[in-house]
Order: C-alpha cells, then structure tokens, then sequence
C-alpha cells in the first residue's frame, strides 16, 4: 500500500459463497479528490472503511462524524449514509464492501448501532493487515478463494470487535497497579462468591471509578471478567470430575444453583449437564 497503487476491485461471489459465507463485492485503495461527496439511501451490504491519511466526513442517518488518519469506520448500507472529503486534505482510504448470508443476525449481536467508529491506529496493525489480504484476492469462483476470503472477513470482524468494546488507547497500555491489585483479588477469590465491590476495596477505589476504570484498561467490565472465571473454572470441574452440577455451582462462586444454570445457558448456550456429556464423549473418541 505505500506504493499509492490506488484501484478497484468488483467481486463476482459464486452463488454458493451468496447462500453460505461472508463474501466481497467491491473493495479498493483510492484518494479521494478535494470537492469529493457522495450520497446514497441503501444498499444491501456493509461497508469497512479505513483512513491512511487526509481527512472527511461520514454521516449515516444525517449524523456527522468526522475522520482522520488511522480511523476505521463499519457501517449498515442500508441505511441513508453520506461521505464528503476535506477539500484541504482529502482523505485516502482502503474500502470493502461485503455482505453474508449470517451478517444481518452476527451484526445485530456485535455491532448493533448503525455504526461503529474506531478511532487512532488501535488494532491498526491487524485490521489493516486482514484487509488488505481481502483486497489482493483476485476476482475468482474458486472454491479456495471464496472460502479463504470468507475466513479473513470473519477474522476482520471479530478484530473490530475486539478494539470496540474498549477505549482502544488503553488496551495495551501498562494496567495500573491499583487495577492489578482488583483482577488479581478477582482471580483468587471468584470460588468464594466474590464481588465486585470486595474487589474495587482490593484495588483501594470506589466501586463505580474501579468499574469504569476496569474496562478502559482490560476492554471489558469486572462483572463480566468475574463470570468469565466463574464458568471457565465450571466447566473444567463438569469435564473432570463426577460431582453433582449444584457442587459444581458452589465450587465455582455461584451463590445458587439456579444462578449458575441461568448464567451457563446464556453463555454457553447449553446446560452444564448437556456440557458434561458433549464434551466428555469428545474426549473419549479424540
């Protein structure tokens, strides 16, 4: 890309990669010229868009925002959306147009506003990366093609992902010792019903300052990281060991039964029962 080879590519995806995997339908590497503006009320599709320099703006439903070298923009086409250039410093960008027969349903999840903006070069060095292997996969029906490129897609999702759901600035900052001193209590105390407030008195900070402080810097919230360690612990008892699935609530932190049930099913998707079985028969025939 630092040659400044600007171009176009318009995909043809096979009826297949329409009806099962994420596919492109045009992506390119262009600068746009200073009295750029363009307007369009819909397209059936989402649109990446990343700055490598100059500067504009995006609106999607009248909403302005401005964006800047390093941004990366993911929008709905659907709805009415509007890009204009700096006429002083006209934005270069790397673009991709792409749709999947699951993107409305995994949008909805990940990414439910209609559009997420990912300020300064946070992610950069993976984003930009993954996109830029999409952007060199020629127009082809190859099977290895469509499929590779359905995997990058994905991989280029789940890293926005990743650097959205935290400021990004901080996700690879030094976390600060008081912080440290909260996770770790977390981390030694979550099998004995462990709370968020103990864990913010650890850290020496008000419950409501560790709370938004603990996801500036860790990209997710302490309620949130305590249940990740509750059900990792979980499961590995339910894969290793015979006991009853209420001794494994009580082992994990959980301060019921019912509590543990509810919590497993909503990330896991199964009960821990249902967990045991498929897993341990895994481990049987592997």
């Amino acid at each position: 890309m630092n040659e400044k080879k600007y171009f176009e590519h318009v995909y043809s995806p096979s009826g297949f990669a329409r009806s099962h995997l994420f596919f492109p339908l045009i992506g390119g590497f262009n600068k746009m010229s200073p009295e750029f503006y363009f307007e369009r009320d819909y397209y059936p599709a989402w649109e990446f868009l990343y700055v490598t320099s100059g500067k504009g703006w995006f609106a999607i439903n009248d909403q302005w925002i401005k964006l800047e070298p390093g941004d990366g923009l993911l929008y709905d086409m659907r709805l009415p959306h509007k890009y204009k250039a700096d006429p002083e410093d006209p934005y270069e960008m790397m673009y991709l147009v792409f749709n999947g027969d699951e993107m409305k349903h995994l949008m909805e999840k990940w990414f439910p506003s209609p559009s997420t903006l990912i300020r300064g070069t946070a992610g950069k060095d993976e984003y930009e990366t993954t996109l830029i292997r999409i952007l060199k996969i020629s127009d082809s029906a190859d099977d290895k093609e469509e499929t590779e490129t359905n995997i990058l897609i994905y991989q280029m999702l789940t890293q926005l992902l990743k650097y959205s759901r935290a400021e990004p600035k901080d996700l690879n900052r030094a976390k600060p010792e008081a912080l440290e001193h909260g996770r770790m209590y977390m981390e030694e105390h979550f099998s004995q019903a462990a709370d968020i407030q103990d864990a913010a008195k650890a850290a020496g900070l008000s419950y409501y300052h560790f709370i938004r402080q603990f996801k500036r810097f860790y990209g997710v919230s302490p309620k949130e990281y305590l249940t990740k360690l509750k059900i990792g612990h979980a499961k590995k008892i339910l894969i290793y060991s015979d006991n009853q699935v209420s001794e494994v609530a009580e082992a994990a932190g959980f301060s019921s039964y019912n509590a543990f049930l509810t919590t497993f099913l909503q990330h896991e998707g199964v009960s821990p029962t249902h967990f045991r079985k498929t897993w341990r028969l895994s481990r049987y025939h592997s």
